[in-house]
Formats: structure tokens, C-alpha cells, sequence
């Protein structure tokens, strides 16, 4: 009891414990804040280390390390992505994490995932049109960034926007829920095939927000196949989701991150650092960053 005491009373001594904050998103993908504004968030939290984990493209990390630099930020920068990937048609996410941020076959992949993103904005467009929507909709499509990482949630605040939607909840309620628009197919990689490119870009491929129906069997089979960790710590409904994934992790020799998953300022669950893991974790991550 006395040890327990003293491990405590050091540990409140020392001041606040180094945090990881590796799940996050900027307006290159589908968050709300610019490169900038996150890694201010992140300051302002006192977070220590920051990994940006756009949707299929990595576009916001230079920003990112100018505005450190600029700054003089004391945050450690993390290269990282989310890549959506599937096995035998199930949509899956891989976070990446420390690899080479030039690498010609992972940046080659990213591209190619962002072109069927935006080929399958346009075709969704075009079924909303024909339901009625505005063909002002069209717009949102002209002269596109090629680093712009497409998604749902754009075409839900054009929505909002255009007045066809009170509120994001009910653009995908009402709109992007019909059988029209959510049934145009998206495009990913095969897992196996993501881990390998991240595994030969220097990087750690960690398996994100794991489904609840997957069990130690199938962690300890794409082990084999090259996944590296699990991401552990994330805005779960229960907190024992965390403790079962963390139990398996450490069974199966396998990484445990975690994150905040932060897109917007209205979802205070997901505000940056609401879920974080120590930097000891940075250890594995620092042949790419």
C-alpha cells in the first residue's frame, strides 16, 4: 500500500506524463482544421507528440512541420496516414506510421486511391442531381487539389450548404443513405497488399479502430502477414473494448497505439488528446519521421 502511495506521489511530482495523440485528421481529408489550426489544438492540450493521419494522402505533414518550426513548438511530428483497404470486399483501415514520406510506391497508392475517391464523388453527385438536388451540387468539383482527399462528409456540408440538408446528421440520413448513392462502390487496397507498401516504405502498419467481431485468431494470422500493432486507445462507447484489444496485443507481441480519431471541434469525444498513449511508443516510429 505504502509502494503504491509513493509510486503516485512521484508520479504527481514529476508533472503531467509525456502524451501521443496518433489519430487525427485535417481538411485534407475529412477534419474540419488546417494542418496549422491541429497543431495548435495539439499545443494548447499539451500534447508532446502528434501524428496527422489524413485519409489516403499525407499532404498536410509539411504544413504541419513548417508550423512547428515556425513556432518553435516543442511537438514531435509523427508521419502517419490512414489507408482504406479492404479483405474480400469489407472495408478496413490501416494507420501508418514513421515511413518515408517521399516513398514513390506508397505516395503512387495514396494517388490512386484519392483519383477513385474523387471519381466516386462525382458519380454520387450525379445520382443526387437525379433525385432532385440542386445541380449546383457540381461545383464542389471544379478544379479539385490533387492532395484533396474526398469523402462523404464533403458532399454532406455541400448539402448543408445548399440548403438541401438542415445539419450534416440529416444530409446522410436522407441523402447519402439512399440505396442511389451508397451503393457506388469505393476504391481500396487489398490489406495485405497496404501493409507491404508501408512495411517497404519504412513504416509500422497498425490495424485502426478494430471491429469488435474480430477475435486473437485473426490478429495473430495478419501478424504473420505483416500488421505490426493494433490501434488500442480510441473514443470506444465502453472502455473495456481498450482493455480486451490491449490483452491482445501484448499476447500476440503486437503494438498498442492509439488516438483521439479528431475531425471537428463539435465532437468533444474526439477532441485532441481525449485519447492518447505514452511517447515511449516513438521508438518504433522514428526511421521515417
Amino acid at each position: 500500500m505504502k509502494g503504491a502511495f509513493f509510486t503516485q506521489l512521484c508520479s504527481a511530482l514529476s508533472g503531467p506524463q509525456p502524451r501521443a495523440d496518433l489519430h487525427t485528421h485535417t481538411d485534407f481529408s475529412d477534419g474540419d482544421l488546417s494542418p496549422e489550426e491541429l497543431v495548435l489544438s495539439a499545443v494548447r492540450n499539451q500534447i508532446s507528440a502528434l501524428s496527422i493521419t489524413d485519409h489516403d494522402t499525407t499532404a498536410a505533414i509539411p504544413r504541419a512541420k513548417q508550423a512547428i518550426a515556425a513556432h518553435r513548438f516543442q511537438l514531435k511530428l509523427v508521419h502517419g496516414v490512414e489507408i482504406t483497404c479492404e479483405i474480400a470486399e469489407r472495408e478496413f483501415h490501416l494507420l501508418a506510421y514513421g515511413f518515408e514520406l517521399g516513398n514513390m510506391t506508397l505516395q503512387s497508392s495514396l494517388y490512386r486511391l484519392r483519383e477513385g475517391r474523387f471519381a466516386r464523388l462525382q458519380e454520387m453527385i450525379a445520382a443526387l442531381i437525379k433525385l432532385g438536388v440542386s445541380s449546383e451540387l457540381d461545383l464542389l468539383t471544379r478544379n479539385p487539389p490533387a492532395e484533396q482527399s474526398w469523402g462523404r462528409r464533403h458532399l454532406a456540408q455541400a448539402l448543408v450548404n445548399l440548403k438541401a440538408s438542415r445539419d450534416l446528421y440529416h444530409a446522410f440520413q436522407h441523402w447519402l443513405n439512399r440505396p442511389e448513392v451508397n451503393r457506388i462502390p469505393k476504391i481500396r487496397l487489398a490489406l495485405e497488399e497496404a501493409i507491404s507498401i508501408v512495411r517497404q516504405a519504412g513504416g509500422i502498419p497498425i490495424l485502426a479502430h478494430p471491429p469488435e467481431d474480430l477475435d486473437e485468431n485473426f490478429f495473430a494470422l495478419w501478424k504473420q502477414r505483416g500488421l505490426m500493432g493494433l490501434e488500442c486507445d480510441y473514443p470506444w462507447p465502453s472502455r473495456s473494448r481498450s482493455k480486451i484489444l490491449k490483452n491482445i496485443a501484448s499476447q500476440l507481441g503486437l503494438l498498442a497505439t492509439g488516438g483521439s480519431d479528431f475531425h471537428s471541434t463539435h465532437s468533444p469525444r474526439r477532441a485532441v488528446g481525449m485519447r492518447t498513449v505514452s511517447t515511449s511508443i516513438l521508438k518504433h516510429f522514428e526511421s521515417g519521421s
